[in-house]
């Protein structure tokens, strides 16, 4: 089974790849609905879960991208993200850990 959860996976990028190349040609302005796309998903998981912090995350590295490595946006606002997500994870388990002693 998680053999082929990697083959859909590995199938699904090249097919990605591929078509996103040429995609652009065919959905003007498709970098703007991509965008608006993940908005609307982080407002509708805002709602369900009701964290301010996966926000404040995305804020902060949005911003450290901007300022400090604007020619690969994307990227390193993922990296910074995924730091910020590790570290929070780390400060919450030693929290609940020290309250369970």
């Amino acid at each position: 089974m998680s053999l082929l959860n990697q083959c859909y996976w590995v199938i699904g990028t090249i097919l990605g790849i591929m078509l996103g190349a040429g995609l652009n040609d065919w959905v003007p302005h498709l970098d703007f609905a991509l965008v608006c796309l993940f908005a609307i998903l982080a407002y509708e998981q805002f709602k369900a879960v009701k964290a301010y912090y996966p926000i404040f995350i995305a804020i902060i590295a949005f911003t450290a991208a901007f300022y400090f490595i604007s020619d690969w946006l994307l990227l390193s606002a993922i990296c910074v993200s995924l730091g910020l997500i590790i570290i929070h994870f780390f400060m919450s388990n030693k929290s609940a850990h020290e309250q369970a002693l």
